[in-house]
């Protein structure tokens, strides 16, 4: 009887441990879940985004045109619309307006001696930010120092 009653002690260690193992996978399974959800939301609406931004640059194009106050208002409601979906503008004229290749495209270099090398002069599109990750790069003009040759 007593190697009966350990036999069964056994197989009850053995179920409770494969129970927890099962328990634990099953945990880590939910925990994957998750996050393969978190990023193809993310990529849904980064791809939403993307289409939605033209239409940001033709209510800003149009402001000043026809009626400001008007376009001012759309503009508003939907930035603050990008805004809670986690998009920011790339900010260009900061502190000593540098250039930073990780946020701005050069798409032309200007030559001014008398600026700083590597200083935006001009932005032609406004670069955005998804949560912390880049979605769309400013373009600009960057200024590069003119070599004197002697």
């Amino acid at each position: 009887m007593p190697e009966e009653i350990k036999k069964l002690k056994n197989e009850l260690e053995k179920s409770k441990t494969n129970y927890l193992y099962l328990l634990s996978e099953f945990d880590n399974y939910k925990k994957r879940r998750a996050i393969d959800e978190l990023q193809i939301r993310e990529n849904v609406e980064k791809e939403l985004l993307l289409k939605i931004l033209p239409v940001l640059d033709d209510l800003n194009c149009c402001i000043g045109r026809k009626d400001g106050f008007v376009m001012d208002l759309i503009r508003e409601k939907f930035e603050n619309i990008l805004k809670s979906l986690g998009v920011t503008e790339i900010p260009c004229f900061n502190e000593h307006n540098t250039f930073d290749p990780n946020l701005h495209e050069a798409v032309i270099t200007s030559n001014y001696s008398d600026s700083n090398q590597n200083e935006i002069t001009s932005v032609f599109q406004k670069g955005y930010m998804y949560k912390d990750k880049v979605l769309r790069f400013s373009k600009v003009q960057v200024n590069r120092i003119k070599k004197i040759i002697k």
